[in-house]
């Protein structure tokens, strides 16, 4: 019971990022996750210590990327910004390894109890809290469609300047939105194969169907694209017997393309091609401004090759002075971290990554196939300035390095 409640409320957590209340000069979210890592570590200081030996790795990554960070943030010109940054920096990790501490608690209570649950709406304990992330996910999109039908709602107040449809302002945006809706969909198959009880398959397939529906609201064509690279991985392994028998997720993918698309651009149902065609345009601007960034942060990190200018620079101080707009990070993981931390950002990078990907073999499909698809979204994006990503992706990580060591 308390790692399932230690997960849930790290998750939880996460999505009040940005709610400040009572004058705090940071959002609700982090002292809560603050004061629940420091009450895990009181409650199973032991666990943390034996996941610090079992893990050295992950331990030498996590301080050799605070110390260059921190480096970073010191010769930063920004002093300020690049600290509040360097501050999230240590929650990530901060969570990263709570995950890794409550996923031992759990798997040594599965042992010592002998708990081998069948008919129940959990997965196998091979991947704890895996029906509890897909239920956190279910509520994500439950707030969604709140938010379709009640935009003015006061927790959507705290929005980031966004663009059509207004759906998943819980988080920084409707392409890191979609991106989670398409991990839950991912995951809820795999309970949805492991499910006993036959309410259960029926409430599991609603989880789904809520998941796609929320995929074609956020408008992301990332997202779009990420579900059917999944759907044909997944048909291609032949691991899904649910896929193969019914032979429906591509189609309706392709359905769902065209649902978003005319959704998004009436114009072509009514026959008024020029209205058409100047909304269509932003596909191309949204194209050409990728490619605009990647320049500039390209020319950025040229300027300070070595340490970097510091996390959070690009998007709060170089984006508004070169680009003329607030918020725009480097839309690549990679040039993120090159700017940010130089050429040590991107050596850590690459280590990082080489870690995950020598790794998957050794993985379930679905914990594989989840990380594939959080490290392809970040080629033409950056979703880690954003808690509620941060916290899923630093999840699925502790379960990787979890089942890999375990």
């Amino acid at each position: 019971m308390i790692p399932i409640f230690y997960f849930w409320g790290l998750m939880l957590a996460s999505t009040l990022g940005r709610l400040k209340i009572l004058g705090l000069p940071v959002g609700i979210g982090y002292p809560i996750i603050l004061l629940m890592s420091v009450g895990l570590f009181i409650y199973h200081s032991r666990a943390y210590y034996l996941e610090f030996r079992r893990h050295h790795q992950a331990v030498i990554i996590a301080v050799a990327l605070l110390a260059f960070s921190l480096l970073s943030t010191l010769l930063s010109s920004d002093i300020t910004v690049a600290l509040r940054y360097y501050v999230r920096l240590i929650f990530y990790i901060l969570i990263f390894f709570d995950f890794l501490c409550i996923l031992s608690i759990q798997a040594k209570d599965n042992k010592q109890h002998h708990i081998y649950l069948k008919k129940c709406l959990i997965p196998k304990p091979k991947i704890p809290f895996l029906g509890a992330w897909v239920g956190f996910l279910f509520v994500l999109s439950l707030l969604g469609m709140v938010e379709l039908f009640f935009p003015g709602a006061w927790i959507f107040t705290l929005k980031y300047p966004s663009f059509h449809p207004r759906i998943g302002s819980i988080v920084q945006s409707p392409n890191i939105f979609g991106t989670l809706m398409v991990l839950g969909v991912v995951n809820a198959f795999y309970v949805l194969k492991i499910a006993f009880d036959k309410s259960a398959v029926k409430l599991i397939w609603l989880v789904i169907s809520l998941f796609l529906i929320s995929i074609v609201l956020s408008g992301s064509r990332t997202a779009l694209l990420l579900l059917l690279l999944a759907a044909a991985a997944y048909d291609r392994t032949g691991k899904s017997q649910l896929l193969r028998r019914s032979k429906i997720i591509i189609p309706a993918v392709f359905v769902m393309l065209l649902i978003m698309i005319f959704s998004r651009y009436p114009e072509l149902a009514t026959g008024k091609f020029t209205e058409f065609y100047k909304a269509a345009s932003y596909f191309s601007t949204s194209a050409t401004s990728r490619i605009e960034i990647w320049q500039v942060a390209i020319q950025e990190f040229l300027k300070a090759p070595l340490v970097g200018q510091g996390l959070g620079i690009f998007p709060e101080v170089t984006g508004p002075r070169v680009l003329g707009w607030n918020g725009s990070h480097t839309h690549n993981f990679f040039l993120e971290s090159a700017v940010s931390l130089g050429c040590i950002g991107i050596i850590l990078s690459v280590i990082l990554i080489y870690q995950v990907l020598t790794v998957l073999p050794k993985l379930p499909k679905v914990v594989a196939y989840s990380l594939v698809i959080i490290l392809m979204s970040q080629i033409v994006d950056f979703y880690f300035y954003d808690l509620t990503f941060a916290a899923s992706s630093m999840y699925m990580l502790a379960l990787a390095n979890f089942l890999a060591k375990g």
